[in-house]
């Protein structure tokens, strides 16, 4: 049985005085620590952004009006690899680009699930820039700030 797994926050209060410790780098393709909850699938695929823009610029460069969503489904083994990944749906029509999409979440690496292995639907929101308003003085607005991809996730 799959369920919707919900994201919850817990904050602890350090018992230091000063400065926190400094979180220690991690590798390429290195896990972080900590349960792996929604914020936290975002977070991963986020550093892989590059990848899937790359994946749309080049259909864009032959098919400049090209817009829309890409849900790609791929499933967190319990070593933290993606061993699956398929198109959900897509709105976007671009076979080239929703391969790359496919390719490029085969190679993610996740923190482990406690568990059991965990499905997750990514939507991937495509299209030409947008002519942008001229910058406030005061920065930007809550509506010039880009949009952030809700990831359903499913144990």
């Amino acid at each position: 049985m799959k369920a919707l797994v919900g994201a919850a926050l817990l904050f602890a209060v350090p018992a230091w005085s000063g400065a926190p410790p400094a979180k220690p780098a991690l590798a390429k393709n290195q896990t972080k620590p900590g349960p792996l909850t929604p914020d936290v699938i975002k977070d991963v695929v986020g550093e892989h952004r590059a990848e899937a823009r790359r994946c749309y610029e080049a259909a864009a460069a032959k098919r400049p009006r090209l817009n829309g969503k890409v849900v790609v489904r791929f499933r967190i083994g319990l070593d933290g690899k993606v061993s699956e990944a398929a198109v959900a749906s897509s709105s976007l029509n671009e076979l080239g680009v929703e391969t790359c999409l496919v390719t490029s979440a085969k190679g993610w690496l996740f923190p482990k699930p406690k568990h059991c292995a965990v499905e997750v639907n990514f939507p991937f929101t495509f299209g030409p820039p947008k002519a942008s308003p001229p910058p406030s003085p005061q920065g930007p607005t809550a509506d010039q700030a880009p949009e952030e991809a809700e990831p359903d996730v499913l144990r």
